[in-house]
């Protein structure tokens, strides 16, 4: 009866995004590993002679203290690519160095401080003839080649750049910000103010963009003001990097970022009822204002799911300030299953509740936390020594993902590996013993990673044990 009642709950399952560095972990050569893009701003100089620069590229570090890459710079105005190669080393508490060959030129020492446990750095060229400083954001943990599409890059920006446009033997110092939003196909619109050495002008503008697999890519953008044609790169949390390529005002050097005006979208990743099954979302508006945004409930194919109270699959929210707010889905009708999401304005916290009835016991119950959606990789610890583990995972990206799954043992050895496709906006539910390639785990604890090079993942963990079952939290890198 025990392992009956086990299964019955595993069918549950099966049928249905700068913090200090190392997150008290010491580094080395390995915290800095995958594929990153970096932006830095700065100046060249010889002698009297200073030229502005910005430049835009990428790295693929081996996590052994070697890499290499490319790059685009704008020099004064003047366009230069170049080929990147290169040795690092990084200490325990997070600086490093990197000695960087440019092309087959000597290489140049540049001072480098991680963040964020290798997700990030800060970094300065360390050269008499350079005063370059910049940051490095990483867009793949694997360092395998991403698969980024047009719907990579869209929703709308906050959009800051500045440098220097020269004229002759002048120099003008330039700023443009505000808001840049990317729509299909490929439709880039702002609004924005341009601050042209002390002379301000708010215009619209319009343009285009388009992007490779690398999350790298070009855009032109035009207003009343003249156009400016852009290099840009699409790093692990959305943000996005750039500088300028060309302008209707030459000598334009501008280096900038775009960061998403909404936050990452919440998950809960598993959202049941029906069939013995109950769910509800709790929110908690802590801030002093009061708030409204949607919730999103999608089925494990994409596509939006109708609860017997929103048939739409999209309920509107409105939390006065310090209120709370549920929604639920009751055990009525037959199993229905899929996943909400929700992108929480400031000061809104939340969580969900699963329930199951079954006649002749006592309802159970689980506290289960939201994941987020811009995670590139997160992990939970198992133990199947007498109880059983399931997973629910998300991709909420619009394009098809491929989840890499790593399982380790309690001394850290790898004990299974395995890969995982789901569709857009999809969603996979598991045993993990059933995974093919981890069969491995069954007798065993220890943890198991689950990762993606593009978008991100939503995890959901539970731990099944006779009549019992409880949720695993997921650790999000």
């Amino acid at each position: 009866m025990r392992t009956r009642r086990m299964w019955q709950l595993i069918l549950f399952m099966l049928a249905v995004n700068s913090s200090v560095v190392s997150y008290g972990q010491a580094c080395n050569n390995s915290t800095l590993r995958g594929l990153y893009h970096y932006g830095t701003a700065g100046s060249l100089v010889s002698g009297s002679s200073v030229v502005a620069l910005a430049e835009l590229g990428k790295i693929v570090a081996d996590g052994q203290g070697n890499f290499t890459g490319s790059a685009t710079a704008n020099a004064g105005g003047a366009i230069q690519t170049s080929t990147l190669s290169g040795t690092y080393s990084i200490s325990s508490d997070c600086s490093g160095s990197l000695s960087l060959r440019v092309n087959s030129l000597a290489p140049v020492p540049v001072l480098i401080q991680l963040e964020r446990g290798g997700k990030s750095a800060v970094l300065a060229v360390s050269s008499t003839a350079e005063v370059v400083v910049g940051r490095l954001r990483r867009q793949s943990p694997s360092g395998s080649p991403p698969s980024c599409t047009a719907a990579s890059f869209s929703g709308s920006y906050a959009f800051l750049t500045s440098g220097v446009v020269t004229v002759g033997n002048q120099s003008f110092a330039i700023s443009i910000a505000g808001r840049l939003t990317a729509t299909a196909p490929n439709v880039l619109t702002s609004a924005t103010a341009t601050n042209f050495s002390g002379n301000v002008a708010q215009t619209s503008g319009s343009g285009t963009f388009s992007i490779g697999a690398d999350c790298s890519g070009t855009a032109q953008l035009g207003s009343a003001t003249g156009s400016t044609s852009f290099n840009f790169a699409i790093v692990e949390d959305g943000s996005i990097l750039l500088i300028s390529t060309s302008s209707t005002t030459p000598g334009a050097v501008l280096y900038g970022t775009a960061e998403p005006v909404l936050v990452p979208a919440s998950l809960l990743s598993q959202f049941a009822f029906g069939g013995g099954w109950y769910s509800a979302i709790y929110l908690t508006n802590h801030s002093p204002v009061a708030v409204s945004f949607p919730v999103r409930f999608t089925s494990d194919n994409g596509v939006p799911l109708v609860l017997p109270s929103i048939p739409t699959g999209t309920q509107a929210v409105s939390i006065p300030a310090g209120g709370t707010t549920i929604i639920e889905a009751p055990n009525t009708g037959s199993l229905v299953q899929g996943y909400a999401s929700m992108n929480l304005p400031t000061g809104v916290t939340g969580y969900g509740v699963f329930r199951q009835s079954v006649q002749g016991r006592d309802d159970q119950e689980a506290v289960v936390p939201l994941a987020n959606s811009s995670t590139k990789k997160a992990s939970i610890t198992f133990d199947e020594t007498v109880f059983t583990t399931a997973v629910a995972i998300v991709n909420p990206a619009a394009t098809t993902t491929t989840v890499t799954v790593v399982a380790h043992d309690t001394a850290g050895v790898t004990i299974g590996t395995s890969s995982l496709t789901l569709p857009p906006n999809g969603k996979g539910t598991f045993a993990v013993r059933s995974i093919p390639g981890l069969s491995g785990v069954v007798g065993k604890r220890g943890f198991i990673e689950f990762s993606v090079d593009s978008a991100g993942v939503g995890l959901l963990g539970l731990r099944f044990g006779g009549s019992a079952f409880t949720s695993i939290p997921a650790t999000e890198e």
